[in-house]
C-alpha cells in the first residue's frame, strides 16, 4: 500500500491562496470585459450624458481597482513597509 503524505491533508498555504484568489479575479474580469458582454453593454443610451458603454468599461476598472486594494491588504501585501527614516 501507498502512504499518503502529510501535505496532501494541510489546508493550502499563504502564497497559493494569494495566487488562487488573484487568478479567480483576473478570470473574473476577463469574463467581465468580454466581448459579449461589452457589446450588450454598447446600447445608444446615456447614462448622465455618457454613453453607457463608457459607464460600463469605467465601472469595471473602478471595481477591479477597489476589489485589488481591499484583497492585498487582507491577503498581507507582501511588500516591506518602508519607514520615514529608510531611504
Amino acid at each position: 500500500m501507498q502512504e499518503r503524505h502529510q501535505t496532501d491533508q494541510q489546508p493550502l498555504s499563504t502564497n497559493r491562496k494569494k495566487h488562487t484568489v488573484l487568478v479567480a479575479l483576473f478570470v473574473g474580469l476577463l469574463i467581465l470585459i468580454n466581448a459579449p458582454l461589452m457589446t450588450a453593454a454598447n446600447l445608444p443610451d446615456r447614462v448622465m450624458g455618457l454613453p453607457r458603454l463608457y459607464v460600463y468599461v469605467f465601472s469595471v476598472w473602478a471595481i477591479s481597482i477597489v476589489a485589488l486594494a481591499l484583497l492585498s491588504s487582507r491577503l498581507g501585501g507582501g511588500g516591506k513597509k518602508r519607514g520615514a527614516n529608510d531611504q
